[in-house]
């Protein structure tokens, strides 16, 4: 997390202190007349070396490096807690939007369902003046197609509140008061 690469880097304002130890052999071999080689085996038993070290470092001046890096990193913690925020506020517009939606859609479902009503009320007292003669089959074709257009509106307004309903559970989780949609 960020939180713990602000630590990381305010750690190099510490003094640090590392320790190391080693140990080495060698093995040579003269080609020269007359020079005495030792045999590998005590060789390897004689030309050991050890070797321990203790290296403390105390920052006093680093071209304001750690400075720079904790800086940095402060505006990166920062930066994601912008992000965050952005975040949650569009959330919380989607949110709203979603609401909105639904709350249109459902008044569309209900405007539609007395289009309808008033659709078929036309269409039957359009199909008796056709029965009676005093009507011509064009206003009869017209008033049912007024009608079967406005249950398709419906039909669609119905789907369409159906959709936004569920997006909005979906964001909030909270239904909607109204959920009658027969």
């Amino acid at each position: 997390s960020l939180h713990s690469d602000l630590k990381v880097a305010k750690s190099s304002y510490y003094p640090s202190i590392s320790f190391s130890a080693g140990y080495s052999n060698s093995y040579y071999y003269s080609f020269t007349d007359g020079a005495t080689n030792n045999s590998f085996s005590k060789q390897m038993g004689v030309n050991g070396s050890e070797s321990i070290g203790l290296n403390i470092s105390i920052p006093i001046f680093n071209r304001f490096s750690t400075r720079s890096r904790v800086k940095m990193t402060k505006l990166n913690i920062k930066k994601q807690d912008l992000e965050v925020e952005n975040m949650k506020l569009d959330l919380y517009k989607r949110i709203q939007l979603a609401h909105k939606n639904a709350e249109t859609s459902m008044a569309k479902f209900h405007s539609s369902k007395e289009v309808v009503k008033a659709a078929q009320i036309a269409f039957g007292y359009e199909k008796q003046k056709t029965e009676a003669g005093r009507s011509t089959v064009f206003d009869f074709n017209d008033s049912k197609s007024r009608l079967i257009s406005a249950e398709s509106d419906l039909l669609q307004a119905k789907y369409e509140f159906l959709l936004n309903k569920k997006v909005l559970d979906f964001y909030s989780g909270v239904p909607l008061v109204d959920n009658n949609i027969e």
